[in-house]
């Protein structure tokens, strides 16, 4: 039998079509591999629809959730890379989608301040405090124990805002959980151009 791997797209608007053709390429490429299933939830609260896609993958028995968001473009390889590392949290290093370009890695400093960026990114796994969700796979199981809501929007001890990407990240830190993230991996996000 064949693991079932769910792809999550939670989406605000629109899904570019760049999305849509490296979707279509990962379903006839990883489809002969895994049971895959897409399931893409649409709202203006992102966080809920990321919490309804791991609702429904835990649900569903699946084995691996990748979330990719709908302005996103990669290889099936990209997938398949990042399966083989075999972690229970993993993403990979890509940019926001508007200039100046920054890392969505976010690591924590010495003096217990986030660092964004790249900080000595070495060519296997490593990790990291919080990774971008736009483009990461859980292991399902690793969902079941950490407590609901998975996603949410927070806020740090300073008053800043903690995106739901970050807040997923950390409280899975708190639950035991390693943040990883394939430094190899190459993925794009789309905006004016392919950042």
């Amino acid at each position: 039998m064949r693991d079932k791997l769910t792809i999550g797209m939670p989406v605000y608007e629109d899904v570019r079509v760049e999305t849509l053709i490296s979707l279509l390429h990962t379903l006839f490429d990883l489809g002969k591999d895994y049971a895959v299933e897409v399931d893409i939830q649409t709202s203006a609260y992102l966080h809920e629809n990321r919490n309804k896609i791991c609702a429904k993958a835990i649900a569903d028995g699946s084995k691996w959730l990748l979330f990719i968001d709908a302005d996103m473009l990669w290889s099936p390889h990209s997938i398949r890379a990042l399966i083989a590392n075999d972690k229970a949290i993993i993403g990979v290093n890509y940019n926001t989608r508007r200039p100046p370009t920054v890392s969505t890695l976010k690591f924590m400093g010495d003096d217990g301040c986030l660092v964004q960026g790249n900080v000595d990114l070495k060519p296997e796994p490593m990790r990291c405090f919080a990774c971008g969700a736009g483009f990461l796979l859980l292991k399902v199981d690793s969902l079941k124990k950490i407590p609901q809501p998975w996603f949410d929007f927070g806020r740090w001890a300073d008053g800043g805002v903690l995106g739901e990407d970050i807040f997923f990240c950390k409280k899975a830190a708190e639950h035991g959980f390693d943040v990883w993230f394939d430094p190899r991996v190459r993925v794009g996000h789309v905006g004016t151009q392919i950042y």
